[in-house]
């Protein structure tokens, strides 16, 4: 499974993978009403598709919930996890490229 490691949101990816497989592949930015606002990322890790969506979260504070998704049926087991990201401003006024400045400062480290 993945794991958030202290607040430098280092990933711990229990399964072989390249550190430097990253690949964004779509970017969605979603505001919906009576629902947080949140932008989800459809990427590659480690040749495997991924969804990263990033939700304003209810605490206070500049951090952000940041739930990573594997999807691929040949991955058994669940492989989501959910972080915290710290942010300088809430999701409300962060734009895409603030959000994947975050999202490649994520960094993939082989498993414990």
């Amino acid at each position: 499974m993945l794991e958030a490691r202290d607040k430098s949101v280092e990933l711990s990816l229990v399964m072989e993978t390249d550190p430097d497989a990253w690949e964004i592949k779509t970017v969605y930015y979603n505001s919906l009403k009576d629902q947080d606002d949140y932008i989800s990322y459809e990427m590659a890790i480690g040749g495997y598709p991924a969804r990263i969506v990033i939700f304003d979260g209810d605490w206070e504070g500049p951090l952000m919930d940041v739930y990573i998704d594997l999807m691929d049926a040949r991955l058994e087991g669940n492989y989501g996890v959910s972080i915290k990201v710290r942010s300088s401003e809430s999701l409300e006024r962060v734009c895409s490229d603030d959000v994947l400045q975050i999202i490649e400062s994520l960094t993939i480290v082989p498993a414990d």
